[in-house]
């Protein structure tokens, strides 16, 4: 983001009208947004994840974008999660979904839980968001692969923890499987390969 003395002159009043009204109180709102992000607004979180990278010296555009956020906000006040109550004798399961892009740099890794059960007459799962995130990776990535298999077993992990919770809980069973969905096919092949392929040698471990 541009620091103050990078900006040409039409900008700088801009900047420090944004920069009175909101840099003062940009890493209480970005708190607040981020709290409201992880509760019942998952639409929140991309954009929470960018802005709060730059809660130590907001510039024009994180400014900019702060307040269209916040004009986001004002007029969608009633938007967010309504959970409604699960059908009698069913059985719950959790299902994720994961997903990431793969820019030059670090990648952008979400994933997003939900609960639900399967409906019998139509045989389509019928799932409430449980949970969700989206961040920026720890590493780069060399390829989509690799990207695809960071947010996997980033994803992964959340879904273990998340399973041995409801367990714990009594709201699913020990046995039912958690199941987790990828679109990627390097990482179909790598986890159902018992194999590193040649081509995913240079992919850590871990993956």
């Amino acid at each position: 983001d541009e620091s103050e003395t990078d900006l040409v002159p039409e900008d700088m009043s801009i900047y420090r009208h944004l920069a009175q009204t909101y840099g003062k109180n940009y890493r209480t709102i970005i708190g607040k947004v981020l709290y409201l992000s992880r509760l019942t607004r998952p639409d929140l979180a991309t954009t929470v994840s960018i802005l709060s990278r730059y809660v130590s010296n907001p510039g024009l555009r994180a400014l900019q974008a702060l307040k269209g956020l916040w004009r986001y906000l004002l007029g969608t006040p009633r938007l967010g999660i309504m959970y409604k109550e699960l059908p009698p004798n069913v059985q719950v399961e959790v299902r994720f979904y994961c997903d990431s892009n793969y820019p030059i740099g670090r990648a952008r890794l979400g994933y997003v839980a939900l609960i639900g059960h399967v409906d019998k007459h139509s045989g389509e799962f019928r799932g409430q968001a449980l949970d969700w995130s989206s961040k920026v990776s720890a590493t780069t990535s060399n390829s989509t692969a690799e990207a695809e298999l960071m947010a996997a077993y980033a994803g992964i992990q959340r879904a273990l923890a998340t399973k041995k919770d409801l367990v714990f809980a009594h709201i699913i069973k020990e046995e039912t499987p958690c199941r987790f969905f990828t679109d990627n096919k390097a990482v179909f092949h790598q986890f159902n390969s018992p194999l590193i392929d040649s081509k995913l040698k240079w992919i850590q471990n871990k993956y």
